[in-house]
């Protein structure tokens, strides 16, 4: 009989580059591109605040209801696993490259990757924030292959403007404070000597 091959960490360190070398030549041109982008009224600063985390994704993207890293430190190859809100598998996905606004993920079930970056706007002190993705069409269910572009761009879409507005609150209010300068503190008042017990003790 076969033996069972136990998913263990240790496993896990050694098939996660064996994978990825595995899937570094894909036909690139049969993958289905998906992009989506929003302006946002912050800087790259703040909004990579909230959306550079590896496992920032359910903060601002209402698909997922959490997040964990299963294996790294938030160097390429770490490992995230993301759970649906809706149920089923979750999404395992593989970090592949990493900038100071922006990092790259690929799938761990097939060819489909991601790439989500943030650059300055066109106007100082905003923010171009793109979420692109390249889908493995073996990974899309056949009666779903037509619509499922589109919808998964509806819902990328709407991830980013949920960002966009966490984003700008955070400015605003971040401008807000500034405005308002430093918190005045009153001056202490000197302390009063101690009176004699009465009992001298």
């Amino acid at each position: 009989m076969p033996s069972l091959v136990r998913l263990t960490l240790p496993t896990l360190r050694l098939a996660v580059p064996a994978l990825l070398l595995a899937w570094q030549a894909p036909a690139h041109a049969q993958l289905i591109p998906v992009e989506r982008s929003v302006e946002v009224l912050a800087d790259p600063a703040r909004v990579w605040d909230l959306a550079g985390g590896y496992c920032a994704v359910p903060d601002w993207d209402t698909v997922y209801k959490d997040c964990r890293v299963v294996l790294g430190s938030g160097s390429p190859g770490t490992v995230r696993r993301m759970a649906h809100k809706a149920g089923g598998l979750p999404a395992v996905d593989v970090l592949t490259d990493k900038g100071p606004f922006s990092y790259s993920y690929r799938k761990l079930s097939s060819h489909t990757r991601g790439r989500l970056q943030a650059t300055p706007g066109q106007e100082v002190g905003t923010t171009h924030v793109t979420w692109q993705m390249w889908l493995d069409p073996s990974a899309v269910p056949d009666g779903a292959r037509a619509e499922y572009p589109a919808a998964l761009g509806d819902d990328m879409l709407a991830a980013l403007q949920r960002l966009k507005a966490q984003a700008e609150a955070a400015q605003h209010e971040a401008e807000e404070e500034a405005a308002r300068g430093p918190a005045l503190i009153p001056p202490r008042e000197a302390p009063t000597p101690s009176q004699p017990s009465p009992l001298g003790a």
